[in-house]
């Protein structure tokens, strides 16, 4: 627990292992009880050497075979892949990842299976391999105010004010069957109006560009819609991807707009609500959850990953296949790949990864480990003003968080990172 809660900590306030690990600052390394002791800030490279110390003794110590949702060798193991993958050790990332693989205690649920995985309880999830268990019957009280409550609204609890972003909506719709869409829950005004939802740029009141959701009704003439815009009617025109997405836009001033046709959506403000429900409905009961720390389907991730940067690619590729025919995903092959266009084997992994591990803390880790920037270039309240971040670098001050200045204050000996 000390392992997991020190990378954590490190996430938050330390850069990525691979930028300057021997200067860079991360949280102060505290391994005793004695309250006199305040320790200064350790370095990242510190910091990460005390959490591979700590999970191979916690893997030697956990002899007896526990469920899940307690502390458990396959979870050291599995969380002895992340760190060495954020460590650049992938070889030692494989071989853990394996240690994972061959307990056969886990395996990946099928699509079916997969699209209710929010309802399972830990131990019925073949997949989880550490979970925080929710307790049925003795916290229900606390269901007012949990995580699944910031995602969606059910049964008149939650705020249901944080959506799935344009980027990822579009990202899991890439593959029509795409088992990862059933958390992605769009909310529907009553009756049958169609509607058609763009994005186009908008200038913001500092005058910066924005981008913007644009709506218009849509009516069907036949096969065909024709929607509403600037108070003149447009056709569509359709088309079918290669993947088999039925597809619809529009052209204004030689530029080609991708109009999302559905029914008319519920809006908070200018965005249409797409609730995520990945965090609730254990049990059927509103926002009921027991949050997975690490599950088999990442560790699989990891050692792909692992794999992609020692240019083992068609093991990589052959791991990453076997999620997807999981998840009701067709095999990724030369055309698939170029149908993305992807050429970087790591450019895909992320993706994956992106699609698979949605929600559950990520994304920002995993480009910027990887020294790829975070593109928040998208409709939604992020994007206010002129100091607001529409893309985020890699190697920006801004990755990580600041020590509180009380905290600087009271100790004394502690310090920010140069920035």
């Amino acid at each position: 627990m000390r392992a997991l809660m020190y990378l954590y900590l490190t996430n938050v306030f330390g850069k990525p292992y691979n930028q300057a690990l021997e200067t860079n600052l991360s949280v102060p390394l505290k391994l005793d009880t004695d309250i006199n002791n305040q320790p200064p800030r350790a370095t990242v490279k510190q910091v990460f050497e005390q959490i591979e110390k700590d999970l191979i003794k916690a893997a030697k110590l956990m002899t007896i075979r526990k469920p899940v949702f307690y502390a458990n060798r396959e979870a050291a193991y599995a969380l002895l892949s992340r760190i060495y993958l954020y460590m650049e050790q992938n070889e030692k990332c494989i071989e853990y990842a394996d240690k994972v693989i061959d307990s056969e205690r886990f395996h990946l649920l099928s699509a079916n299976e997969y699209r209710k995985m929010n309802t399972l309880l830990p131990e019925a999830n073949p997949e989880a391999i550490f979970s925080i268990k929710y307790l049925s019957g003795i916290e229900e009280g606390s269901l007012n105010d949990v995580v699944g409550g910031f995602y969606c609204t059910i049964d008149g609890l939650g705020w249901g004010e944080m959506y799935a972003s344009r980027t990822y909506i579009d990202a899991v719709s890439y593959f029509p069957n795409d088992a990862r869409k059933a958390f992605i829950v769009p909310q529907y005004e009553d009756g049958d109006q169609m509607e058609g939802v763009w994005v186009s740029m908008i200038m913001a009141e500092d005058g910066t560009l924005i981008p913007s959701y644009q709506y218009g009704a849509c009516r069907l003439d036949g096969s065909t819609y024709v929607m509403t815009k600037d108070n003149s009617e447009v056709v569509l025109d359709k088309t079918i991807t290669p993947t088999g997405v039925v597809q619809y836009s529009f052209q204004d001033a030689g530029q080609t707009y991708v109009v999302y046709v559905d029914k008319k959506m519920k809006k908070r403000g200018n965005y249409p609500l797409y609730f995520i429900t990945k965090c609730s409905l254990q049990e059927e009961k509103n926002h009921a959850w027991s949050p997975c720390i690490i599950r088999y389907s990442e560790v699989l991730l990891n050692k792909a990953e692992a794999l992609c940067k020692l240019d083992r690619n068609s093991e990589a590729i052959t791991i990453l296949n076997s999620i997807r025919a999981n998840r009701d995903c067709p095999d990724y092959n030369n055309d698939v790949i170029s149908g993305r266009g992807y050429t970087d084997l790591l450019d895909i992994l992320l993706e994956e990864r992106r699609i698979e591990l949605a929600y559950e803390g990520h994304r920002a880790l995993d480009l910027f480990r990887n020294k790829r920037n975070l593109n928040r270039n998208y409709p939604g309240s992020h994007l206010v003003n002129k100091y607001s971040y529409k893309e985020i670098k890699w190697s920006d001050k801004n990755i990580i968080e600041l020590i509180p200045l009380n905290q600087i204050n009271a100790q004394g000996n502690l310090v920010q990172n140069e920035i």
